[in-house]
């Protein structure tokens, strides 16, 4: 009877060690996890086969010169810029990371100006408005900056009232002393020393004449 039980009791299996559960548990989340790379190496394969094909399709495209594409994560924007790269187009992201995050394309020969940038960088979208009222504001802010140059330039400051009114005082003084030797001519029979000059060489050649009339007769 006894022989019999041991038989039967050696003959079940035994349960299983803390270690061999682990090592069970171990091989299981491994072949999870290679399942999971499989799937995922499966799923980025097509969306680079299929972003690839998106924007060979927009650079054949004459017509269009842009191509937003919808928000994704950092992974898939890294493979979007590594095709972008390869192919020849321009990738550059905006909005915010986990949010609206996107990339938008452009061919080389139509690249954005820094004014377009700025536009995007503020989550604002670009257009030909867009771009005329920028260039409306460039030049209001020129020419501002023009009028406020030549007010500061050295030498043309505005003067003081003050000082305007002095100046006047001063060029009127000088007008008046320029005048005055002229008004006593007149006045008094005063003779400038260029006038008395101009009369005494007359006087001379006068008496040059009568004095060779003298001679003659």
């Amino acid at each position: 009877m006894a022989s019999l039980l041991d038989s039967i009791l050696s003959s079940m299996e035994k349960p299983p060690t803390s270690s061999e559960e682990e090592k069970k548990k171990q091989k299981e989340l491994k072949e999870k996890e290679e399942k999971r790379k499989v799937i995922e190496k499966k799923h980025f394969d097509q969306f680079r086969e299929k972003t690839q094909k998106r924007i060979e399709a927009f650079l054949n495209n004459a017509e269009t010169s842009q191509l937003k594409l919808e928000p994704m994560d950092t992974i898939h924007r890294g493979i979007v810029h590594e095709i972008a790269e390869i192919i020849g187009v321009l990738a550059l992201s905006f909005g915010t990371e986990e949010v609206d995050r996107h990339i938008v394309l452009w061919k080389k020969e139509c690249a954005p100006s820094d004014e377009e940038l700025e536009v995007l960088r503020k989550g604002e979208e670009w257009s030909d408005d867009k771009a005329k009222e920028i260039k409306r504001q460039k030049q209001l802010s020129a020419h501002s900056s023009a009028e406020e140059g030549s007010k500061n330039k050295p030498g043309l400051e505005p003067k003081p009232v003050h000082q305007k009114r002095f100046e006047r005082i001063l060029d009127s003084q000088k007008a008046k002393e320029a005048l005055e030797p002229a008004t006593r001519v007149r006045s008094y029979g005063m003779v400038s020393s260029e006038s008395k000059r101009d009369r005494k060489t007359i006087e001379e050649t006068m008496a040059e004449i009568r004095a060779k009339k003298m001679k003659k007769s």
